[in-house]
């Protein structure tokens, strides 16, 4: 009796997990039906109803029942027509329950085994169970999509029941860092009694994200340094876990975010081109190349200006057109916005043009029109305007010599019935227009004075016409006057005299008067110069206001062909411009007026009782800036913050130069009433 042989034996197997054991005869003779076998687990108890089961043919298997006891079995084997004979065969009768795998789990499913330290290595954790086995064999091993061995993780190890894990750093058997694809990891858990496996798969992703970004959703222009950035990425394998968004190309300033498909933004500042570059992450920590997009920052208005027909003075048609100019330093300007109106309501708007034909308000007198411009970025400009004198029923003209030399200042008249209905005087071109006359006939008059002799010439005219002009009998070279005027107030304004609105530089102006009768005005430039020419010969009276007072007037005589330089200046200190509202005061409080032309002005007021003892002193620390106006508002209490009392005062202004040491002052009276 052999146990696993195929010749001449009784073959008995070695193992089981079930309730049955193969027993099976082979031999070279011919066996009776006699022949029988039997066995048992100790060689004395025999096993009931397998005694004496007869084998019928070579190679023949009988099953016998056995006892589920997990042990070691003695079997006894007898053949009835052979000699007796009992032989003994000790097996181990082996567990009767596989191992059974209950759970698996992969942390990461995909992972980037490219050697960056950054999710190089996956965990395949595993949970097993065995009820009659105290150890199990466990192999793991990983293969390519083919079924290639790609690397054994656990070749035949002991583990007992429960929770396991195995970590697979992303390289085969050979060492070597496997390439992008899906992997396939096989777990094998046997005992003696049988096994369990389970199958899974593992990516291995490589490949970097692709994505975009885009500005304001792609437009060119901005005006503000806050902005959307609309995001996009994708990734072959894995999602895309974050982005890196910075102002500059080396990202050496940047900020990093949860992947967001908008995200708000800033610019870094000043105009020009703006570039945001972004970089995308996957779940795997693959870096995606930077990607860019660039806007155009611009957050400085245009510029511009606007004339009514040209830079007209006048007009008889409510239909003018408008010449417009700007100027922008990033972008374009692609809208102007117009109105007759300082509030733009109502107003119109326009795709930016050159000419725009516009309609003014009806009715005779000075008609504004304003406008704003628009550049592509969205920034709107200042309001720029002209004026324009809008005329019905007027009559104008030119007056010259009979050299077609204009003259200025002649006085021009409208007769009705013998009265002075209209009145103006020429301008520096020898022009005239007068406006808003009653539709009919008309005596136009001509005066003039030359070397105190008045003389005049009159015509008759209808309103409507435009060519009234009158060339006068005058021989004589005419004079010019010009020169500087001190202190002017310089800025941007609108100059008019008689029919003719101008941009001056300055508020300051001269003008000329002959017998009470101002004859003409013109503004002066930023510096103060201004110029007087083609006047007649004769007296007249100079005047300059320089944008704060007037100057004092001064006579002057012209010669025939002179050109006379006339400056103004002004006093540091004018009495008439020192002086106190309300006086007298009944409200508790008066302001002190005070022009002073020092350029680095000291002003020191002292206010004094009628006995001459000091009530309050005010010094140059308190007097708000800037000149050469200066006002203070005094709340008529002494220096110890107590109330004056009801009389009369005296108060001293002092002004010193700095620079010069020069020092003016003036003394007044004030009175109060409580």
């Amino acid at each position: 009796v052999q146990q696993g042989s195929t010749s001449d034996s009784i073959c008995v197997q070695a193992q089981t997990n079930t309730g049955a054991l193969d027993v099976s005869f082979y031999g070279t003779m011919t066996y009776s039906s006699s022949t029988t076998g039997r066995f048992s687990p100790d060689g004395t108890n025999w096993s009931a109803g397998n005694t004496f089961v007869a084998w019928a043919a070579n190679g023949e298997t009988r099953v016998y029942s056995r006892d589920t006891t997990v042990g070691t079995w003695v079997i006894t084997v007898s053949a009835s027509n052979l000699q007796s004979d009992t032989q003994f065969i000790s097996i181990t009768s082996a567990s009767l329950f596989a191992p059974v795998i209950t759970n698996t789990s992969v942390s990461p499913v995909v992972f980037s085994p490219n050697g960056d330290m950054n999710c190089d290595s996956i965990t395949i954790s595993y949970t097993f169970s065995d009820s009659d086995s105290a150890y199990c064999t466990t192999t793991i091993r990983v293969y390519n999509l083919s079924w290639s061995l790609v690397k054994t993780l656990l070749n035949s190890v002991l583990e007992d029941s429960g929770t396991h894990s195995v970590v697979w750093d992303g390289k085969s058997d050979t060492g070597i860092n496997v390439g992008e694809d899906t992997y396939i990891f096989e777990i094998i858990i046997y005992d003696e009694s049988g096994n369990d496996s389970v199958q899974g798969t593992v990516y291995a992703d490589l490949t970097s994200p692709s994505g975009s970004v885009n500005i304001n959703s792609g437009n060119n222009y901005t005006n503000d340094i806050n902005v959307t950035l609309t995001l996009s990425a994708t990734d072959t394998c894995s999602s895309v876990d974050k982005m890196v968004i910075s102002n500059y190309s080396d990202f050496s300033i940047a900020s990093t975010y949860t992947y967001a498909t908008s995200i708000s933004w800033i610019l870094s500042a000043g105009d020009g081109a703006k570039i945001v570059y972004t970089k995308f992450i996957d779940s795997v920590g693959n870096i995606s190349s930077a990607v860019s997009d660039t806007i155009l920052l611009d957050i400085t208005p245009p510029s511009g200006s606007i004339l009514i027909d040209s830079g007209a003075i006048s007009t008889s048609n409510t239909i003018v057109f408008l010449v417009l100019s700007v100027a922008d330093t990033q972008t374009t300007v692609d809208t102007a916005v117009i109105s007759n109106y300082s509030n733009f309501t109502p107003s119109n708007t326009y795709t930016y043009a050159n000419t725009i034909s516009w309609i003014l308000i009806s009715g005779s007198g000075m008609r504004t029109v304003y406008a704003k411009f628009i550049d592509s970025a969205g920034n709107v400009s200042q309001v720029y305007s002209d004026s324009i004198a809008l005329l019905s029923n007027i009559i104008s003209g030119k007056v010259t010599k009979p050299d077609s030399e204009p003259i200025t200042g002649v006085i021009i008249d409208v007769l009705k019935d013998g009265n002075v209905i209209k009145s103006t005087t020429t301008l520096t071109d020898g022009t005239y227009q007068l406006s808003d006359l009653d539709s009919g006939t008309y005596i136009l008059r001509a005066s003039w004075t030359l070397n105190e002799i008045t003389s005049s010439v009159s015509v008759t005219t209808t309103t409507g016409t435009t060519d009234n002009s009158f060339t006068l009998s005058v021989t004589c070279q005419l004079a010019q006057l010009g020169g500087q005027v001190a202190n002017v107030k310089a800025k941007t304004t609108s100059f008019s005299f008689g029919h003719k609105v101008m941009t001056a530089e300055s508020d300051g102006f001269v003008q000329l008067s002959q017998k009470g009768r101002i004859l003409i005005k013109v503004p002066t430039d930023a510096g103060g110069n201004y110029s007087i020419p083609h006047l007649l010969p004769g007296k007249y009276t100079a005047k300059a206001f320089n944008g704060y007072i007037y100057s004092d007037p001064v006579e002057i005589t012209l010669r025939e062909g002179q050109f006379l330089t006339l400056n103004f200046t002004f006093q540091s200190l004018p009495e008439n411009q020192v002086y106190t509202y309300p006086n007298p005061t009944r409200t508790g409080s008066l302001t002190f007026h005070l022009y002073c032309g020092y350029s680095v002005p000291e002003i020191t007021i002292r206010i004094y009782n009628i006995a001459g003892e000091i009530v309050k002193e005010i010094p140059d620390s308190e007097i708000p800036r800037p000149g050469p106006i200066f006002e203070y508002i005094w709340d008529c209490k002494n220096t110890q913050s107590q109330n004056v009392a009801s009389g009369v005062y005296i108060y001293q202004v002092i002004a010193k130069d700095k620079g010069t040491a020069e020092q003016k002052q003036v003394i007044k009276k004030l009175a109060i009433i409580r």
